[in-house]
């Protein structure tokens, strides 16, 4: 019975994803045939369906075995979902034609650290998503966590027989179930029947306690070890801001950084580089990019970073990995000058940034998003001395997201759980 409830839990969590005329790409077989009754990966999917929304999911053949175009496809056909079989192949041409919205796998194993091990063929649609933008989660009960594995080098990847790839069996057109050669008499076959897909290619983690990011951090309060908070079970009780959403990384910010007091150097000149870039974008994006951000600007070094000469900066306007803006990347290399000048004259940034709240954490009282507003005296104040120190980037409402992010302001909502928390530490 346990199974049974996971999965719908998977499902409830997982259905809030799925948008309507969504396209949703999956690997190998992970539905009710596999988890009942509902499955992992499958389980959004049949919930979503249950609910109206229109949708298609490729299913990838998965290859040698074809657990995809003979078990996904017959569930889908039998749950009357609109689906394709794909080759394996043609996954990546179809994202990169924008024509998947979401990929969503199973598991068979997820380490400490969030490496996950799954079917052969899942770590190369990780990567393309990653590539293309497209989110790629993992649907898993709690079960397939093994924190006594460090990272997925430590899973062993078992090959199976060879004549998994050189035969093949199925139906043929008179009805005869037949095996057969495919492939160059004589010729051997590699035949691993898993791969690890690294943590950093998955988007988050959909278990039947919420969706979490996947990392070991994340992990080890997923599974109660810290004793703090799951990420995401307060959602489902309407317990929290309801800017995150659904999105894996959002709900982890909203759930362990935003709004907690920051007084930090190096973590202070992060949010800065960071809100900078964001303007004009969301903070989604930004989020999406923040590891490429960490390696292309020395993990925020602000004595590195001012010392990048015109040669560096021509190489971020060529890095995919963060936001290609040379007003906004010529802005960092001035800001880690002003920045070192700030620190020079105060003794540290978190000295001088803090005066504008009189060193201490506003507390706001807001009930709903429309009564937060998008600047403040203190923000004010705080962008003009800024710009008078050679800043930029840095009006008024890009200072007021800082101090937000900063924990110079709380504007939780009055409802969430994060509100209180922020509170009583403060």
């Amino acid at each position: 019975m346990k199974n049974v409830a996971d999965s719908r839990e998977i499902a409830r969590f997982g259905e809030v994803l799925i948008k309507n005329d969504c396209r949703i790409l999956t690997h190998c077989n992970a539905g009710w045939l596999g988890f009942v009754d509902y499955g992992s990966a499958l389980a959004p999917v049949y919930l979503a369906h249950e609910k109206g929304k229109k949708i298609v999911v490729y299913a990838d053949e998965t290859r040698p075995r074809s657990q995809g175009a003979r078990l996904t496809a017959w569930e889908l056909y039998n749950e009357q979902i609109p689906h394709r079989i794909i080759s394996d192949n043609a996954g990546a041409w179809l994202m990169s034609q924008g024509k998947v919205d979401l990929i969503i796998v199973g598991a068979d194993r997820i380490a400490a650290n969030g490496d996950v091990a799954n079917k052969i063929g899942t770590l190369e649609k990780a990567i393309v998503a990653k590539e293309f933008g497209i989110p790629f989660y993992v649907a898993a009960p709690s079960s397939t966590f093994d924190l006594n594995c460090a990272s997925g080098n430590n899973i062993k990847i078992e090959e199976r027989s060879e004549d998994e790839i050189l035969y093949q069996t199925g139906i043929t057109r008179d009805g005869r179930n037949e095996e057969i050669r495919v492939c160059n008499p004589g010729s051997p076959a590699l035949n691993p029947a898993f791969d690890v897909t690294p943590a950093k290619y998955i988007t988050g983690i959909i278990t039947e306690k919420g969706i979490i990011l996947p990392d070991s951090a994340t992990l080890l309060t997923y599974l109660k070890i810290s004793g703090s908070p799951i990420l995401t079970s307060e959602i489902a009780n309407g317990n929290t801001c309801p800017w995150p959403k659904a999105d894996a990384q959002m709900i982890a910010y909203h759930d362990t950084e935003w709004g907690v007091p920051l007084h930090d150097d190096r973590k202070l000149f992060e949010f800065m580089i960071l809100d900078a870039f964001q303007a004009g974008l969301s903070w989604q994006i930004v989020l999406r990019k923040r590891e490429g951000f960490r390696k292309a600007f020395a993990n925020f070094d602000a004595e590195k970073i001012a010392v990048y000469d015109d040669d560096k900066i021509a190489q971020l306007l060529t890095d995919t990995t963060i936001i290609r803006n040379r007003a906004k990347v010529k802005a960092c290399v001035s800001n880690a000058k002003a920045f070192l000048s700030v620190q020079k004259e105060f003794g540290s940034f978190d000295k001088y940034i803090w005066q504008f709240t009189d060193h201490k954490t506003i507390i706001n009282h807001w009930n709903s998003v429309a009564e937060v507003p998008p600047r403040s005296p203190e923000s004010d104040a705080m962008s003009r001395d800024l710009q008078k120190r050679g800043f930029k980037f840095v009006g008024s409402t890009i200072c007021y997201a800082f101090m937000q992010a900063a924990g110079m302001i709380n504007d939780h909502m009055v409802n969430c759980f994060r509100y209180k928390e922020l509170v009583t530490n403060n």
